[in-house]
């Protein structure tokens, strides 16, 4: 019996802020989850703006990591 691997996903904030969510079970839906956390971050980011909200302009950056 093999063991069960799953995959997380370690999304690296542009103001230093770390957040970590696992689970996945294969490399592929830990990496089509993460793109969809950055595209949601930039949208927020470009809503905020034009809200005439400041807001940081970086990026959302990820990792994905076998747990």
């Amino acid at each position: 019996k093999g063991v069960a691997m799953s995959y997380g996903v370690k999304y690296l904030y542009p103001d230093g802020e770390v957040e970590c969510e696992g689970g996945y079970e294969t490399y592929d839906r830990a990496k089509d989850a993460a793109e969809d956390g950055v595209l949601g971050f930039a949208t927020g980011a470009e809503i905020l703006e034009d809200m005439g909200r400041s807001y940081d302009n970086g990026t959302l950056e990820y990792e994905i990591y076998e747990e």
